[in-house]
């Protein structure tokens, strides 16, 4: 307790280093929690009933490691390939920065077909028809109170940008709470995620 007066003297000497401090360790720590959560998130769009049919190719050094997207002709080519779609995710906040929101981009096209208990086939149309919306999961939907036709803007942790979108449906109760899908191709216009995916989702016809 005798060192006390002490550090809140040296604390309070210059007030903006330790506030700027406080800040950078603040946001290291929301980032590297975003960070952790990304594996989270794929594993859990494989966990359902048929996910036999389901595979997940990914860089074998881990999910942080990117794939270019040109892998996905190939894989495409392959026999008993019924679909396949790359996968990317930006961890977001909202309004603050506890709120973080995982953003999975998806190819519109593909997704009705891999993940049809995900999505009515009218949602999953309003996808591929529009690059500037979204599909929510119920549970984000409830805690935001966000309707149908609400425009969000969401704040990028890594990489630092915004992505905005417009809410035209809910996801089914298979797919997580907490997420949102856009078309892989709004993820694809940031720089750091150009030409690139984190994985690729592909389903055997059997």
């Amino acid at each position: 307790m005798k060192f006390v007066p002490l550090i809140v003297r040296n604390l309070l000497r210059n007030r903006r280093r330790t506030i700027l401090s406080v800040l950078s360790i603040a946001v290291s720590t929301v980032i590297f929690a975003g960070l952790m959560s990304v594996p989270a998130v794929a594993a859990r769009l494989l966990r359902d009933r048929v996910s036999a049919l389901r595979l997940i190719c990914g860089n074998k050094a881990g999910f942080s490691y990117l794939l270019p997207a040109a892998y996905g002709e190939t894989i495409r080519d392959l026999p008993h390939v019924s679909a396949m779609t790359g996968y990317l995710v930006m961890m977001t906040s909202y309004r603050k920065a506890g709120e973080l929101i995982p953003v999975a981009g998806l190819d519109p096209d593909q997704l009705h077909v891999i993940w049809p208990e995900w999505a009515s086939s009218q949602d999953a149309a309003a996808l591929g028809r529009s690059r500037s919306v979204g599909l929510v999961g119920p549970g984000l939907m409830k805690r935001f109170n966000w309707k149908i036709g609400d425009n969000v803007i969401l704040h990028g942790l890594a990489p630092p940008t915004d992505l905005s979108f417009t809410v035209a449906g809910t996801l089914g109760s298979q797919v997580t709470d907490n997420l949102v899908i856009v078309p892989i191709e709004r993820l694809n216009k940031i720089e750091d995620f150009q030409g690139k995916v984190a994985v690729f989702f592909v389903k055997a016809d059997a």
